[in-house]
């Protein structure tokens, strides 16, 4: 996948995508596509060097963009890099991506990002920079990832993404966090996440201790020496098994944030807590 990315940019085409809005009206609904060997797969665009003319909620607006199978990318499965005004991103599965996800510095927000499943991708979710991120606000919350890094940040500057919220996540991953291009220390908020390590990397110690140096992730859940409980992930089923250690390891949303949040109506858990990850207990994998 990295040379065939830089192939293309150093003596290709321009970037292309499965399916891709650019300054849109918006209120359009992406879904049921099977997108796979290609350079990109879904993406929202607005202009980075348009000026405050692009910043406004009349572009790519209330984008629904779900139940997609996103495979084999050599760059992004899904890319938002507009707006996101009133945007969700939810239930697809992206697998074999050299990027899961780069949230690319949504102009507005609020984003929400749910129930995806992300399947040997050499990142699942990335914070973009490059330029300073506006201060949008962005939910990513009861996804499923399995990427070396829960979450990296790439080329984060200035005010860094104190905006973006990671919460009720199931992270089957080597370590915490990973940083390229010279970022600011992660600053989002994020808690309620379940982060089971796979492998020996000793990035793993240093990431959680700089997490609990950060104040992140203060009641979230990390385990060693165990298995995140899926059904059958040779087979790519990620449903929970019953004894899955992501069982009533989130929080309740809707009272965290004083809402109910996309994707989470009332009664869609039960007991005190809802699991961690894209599928609750009991839930079947998407047929896509």
């Amino acid at each position: 996948a990295w040379s065939n990315w830089q192939a293309h940019k150093i003596g290709g085409f321009h970037d292309s995508f499965g399916v891709a809005t650019y300054c849109s009206k918006g209120g359009h609904r992406i879904h049921d596509n099977f997108i796979h060997d290609h350079w990109g797969g879904i993406s929202d665009m607005v202009p980075w060097k348009g000026g405050e003319e692009f910043d406004r909620p009349e572009y790519d607006p209330r984008l629904d963009v779900h139940h997609n199978y996103v495979l084999n990318i050599s760059d992004d499965g899904l890319e938002p890099n507009a707006t996101g005004f009133e945007c969700e991103w939810h239930d697809n599965i992206v697998e074999s991506c050299l990027c899961g996800f780069r949230i690319k510095g949504p102009r507005l927000g609020p984003m929400y990002v749910y129930r995806n499943i992300f399947i040997d991708n050499g990142e699942d979710f990335r914070n973009y920079g490059e330029h300073e991120v506006p201060p949008a606000r962005v939910y990513v919350y009861h996804n499923t990832c399995t990427a070396g890094a829960a979450i990296q940040n790439n080329k984060i500057v200035g005010r860094g993404v104190p905006n973006y919220h990671y919460f009720n996540n199931l992270f089957h991953c080597a370590y915490w966090y990973g940083s390229t291009g010279e970022c600011v220390e992660p600053n989002w908020r994020g808690d309620y996440n379940v982060y089971v390590r796979r492998g020996t990397s000793p990035r793993w110690n240093e990431t959680r201790a700089l997490a609990l140096r950060l104040g992140l992730d203060a009641h979230s859940t990390w385990l060693e020496g165990a298995e995140p409980g899926f059904v059958d992930p040779a087979r790519k089923d990620f449903s929970l098994r019953a004894d899955s250690p992501a069982r009533a390891r989130g929080a309740d949303l809707s009272r965290l944030f004083g809402k109910p949040l996309p994707g989470c109506p009332a009664g869609y858990f039960a007991g005190a807590a809802p699991d961690a990850g894209a599928l609750q207990f009991g839930e079947a994998m998407p047929r896509l």
